[in-house]
């Protein structure tokens, strides 16, 4: 961080009883919903300070997770590539998120900023980001991993694959 300290962002496991109707016995990890706490450390070895900062909500489909986050920092604050799973689904998106100091988090669009390829495509199923955006003569790039195989491994269109793919665009900003 520009202040010396250091950050992480990671999922962490919040357990879900067989009883709830956000208990999805299909998933990769039945019984536990996925959300994003981000982690602090003034020596980049402890990080002790951890907080809670994405779960979803009333504003998202009822059996859906937060998988990963991606932060891009720039001048005008953080930009977020949220992994946003639908669990019944099991497919993986990117939603953009925004914060001005990489812990309040708004998710504005609540959809996918990058539509997924159409089966069989090897993105159908999912897009994974990789750590930031990188900045390059005006525009943003986005190398990401597209697969056409369900979260769950379960399923797939057709054989299954996985790819380095890439994606632009001019502006990070909703």
């Amino acid at each position: 961080m520009p202040d010396g300290t250091f950050e992480l962002y990671s999922v962490a496991l919040v357990p879900v009883p067989k009883g709830d109707p956000a208990y999805m016995p299909h998933d990769n990890a039945p019984g536990l919903l996925r959300v994003i706490d981000r982690y602090a450390s003034a020596d980049g070895l402890h990080f002790d300070t951890r907080t809670r900062i994405i779960q979803c909500d009333a504003k998202d489909p009822l059996i859906s997770s937060s998988i990963n986050l991606s932060v891009t920092r720039t001048p005008r604050g953080c930009v977020g590539m949220l992994g946003h799973y639908r669990c019944a689904a099991q497919t993986m998106d990117l939603e953009w998120c925004f914060s001005s100091d990489g812990v309040e988090w708004q998710r504005p669009l609540r959809r996918a900023w990058l539509p997924r390829g159409q089966p069989p495509a090897v993105d159908s199923y999912g897009i994974y980001a990789n750590s930031q955006l990188v900045p390059h003569e005006g525009h943003w790039h986005l190398f990401y991993t597209g697969v056409n195989q369900a979260h769950n491994g379960r399923h797939s269109h057709g054989k299954p694959q996985q790819a380095i793919l890439h994606a632009t665009t001019d502006s990070i900003w909703a």
